[in-house]
């Protein structure tokens, strides 16, 4: 996927603080607020390089949700069936707000790699206190690191019982056998990767987030996080 826009040029870690301060605003906002942030965030998507039929296509769960929502507020059935325009409005507030707190995580997906995400999970456990968190640390690192081997290793397992005459479903050779016996080689190949990437962590002297250089802030960093911040801040006092 191409990278073409601004939020690929924020530190994982700070791109992480701006996702959960921002959707956490996005909650609180009004709802023309909501709707001017969400499509600004449809320009900062497609500056990622997502196609429009992609994220039209990835955003189509809202519309359950939405449809769900104007059912619940919508309709009153304490003496038949009747409209609630008040409740449809907030049905309507309510998706608006849903759908840029999507947005803001579609844009996170879009402008983060694999390996940023595993930097800003290991940076956010550097700030808890306590002893523990190298643990912590280096157990994130481990777990978004391995997500992906965990796929690659499946697709490998078919593709080599494929190429060995294994069927699935019906027909003949088709059954239990070949299923668990496509099991057990898959999770035979889990089990010896998940000792390797350990062991060549070890081996490469990775003690948890002290082997990880992450990648420094600059000004655009801070400055998007105090706007975010104090966008939050504004919303709340708002609400309150």
């Amino acid at each position: 996927m191409a990278r073409l826009g601004s939020a690929s040029k924020l530190a994982p870690s700070s791109r992480l603080l701006c996702l959960a301060l921002f959707s956490s605003a996005s909650f609180l906002m009004s709802a023309p607020a909501a709707g001017t942030c969400a499509a600004i965030l449809i320009l900062l998507v497609l500056g990622e390089g997502v196609g429009p039929l992609r994220l039209l296509r990835d955003s189509l769960f809202l519309a359950w949700l939405g449809l769900f929502a104007a059912l619940a507020q919508g309709l009153d059935f304490t003496e038949g069936i009747r409209l609630e325009v008040g409740g449809l409005r907030a049905a309507a507030e309510y998706c608006l707000r849903l759908a840029t707190a999507f947005l803001a995580g579609r844009l996170f997906y879009a402008s983060t790699t694999r390996a940023e995400l595993r930097e800003a999970a290991t940076r956010a456990a550097t700030l808890l206190p306590g002893r523990g968190r190298r643990d912590l640390g280096l157990s994130l690192s481990l777990v978004l690191g391995f997500m992906p081997l965990i796929a690659e290793e499946w697709r490998s397992t078919l593709e080599a019982a494929k190429a060995r005459g294994i069927r699935f479903g019906k027909g003949a050779g088709a059954g239990l056998q070949p299923g668990a016996a496509l099991l057990t080689a898959y999770l035979r190949r889990l089990m010896l990767a998940a000792v390797y990437l350990p062991e060549a962590l070890a081996a490469r002297g990775w003690r948890g987030e002290g082997g990880v250089s992450f990648r420094r802030w600059k000004g655009r960093d801070y400055i998007t996080v105090a706007a975010l911040s104090a966008l939050l801040a504004i919303t709340a006092l708002h609400v309150v």
